[in-house]
């Protein structure tokens, strides 16, 4: 230890030193109350695709947007559902990772 300079770098190799000392916060509620704003955002993500589905399978010179990720081959081009999955793509991501060990107080 007396090779680290006192405070925090000390603190964290005394914690370091064994698995035994270190405890820390989850911050389980904190954790929690952002994970469910997070099921809100991919909520509202959620309609706005379906909104989107339904918007385009209205119209026959657009129902072709919901079978096809990018383009068609009339060269049609799908620009909107995709910055729509890249932004729920994001966002599931960041939820997988709260979700994956939920949070205990």
């Amino acid at each position: 230890m007396e090779n680290h300079p006192e405070g925090y770098p000390r603190i964290a190799a005394y914690l370091n030193s064994s698995n035994d000392t270190a405890l820390f916060r989850r911050f389980g509620n904190l954790r929690v109350r952002s994970l469910l704003y997070k099921e809100v955002e991919l909520t509202e993500l959620e309609e706005d695709l379906a909104k989107l589905d339904q918007d385009d399978n209205s119209k026959e010179e657009t129902e072709w947007r919901i079978g096809n990720a990018i383009h068609h081959n009339t060269g049609g081009q799908n620009e909107e559902r995709k910055a729509l999955m890249e932004k729920i793509d994001k966002k599931l991501e960041v939820y997988g990772q709260f979700a994956i060990s939920p949070p205990h107080s």
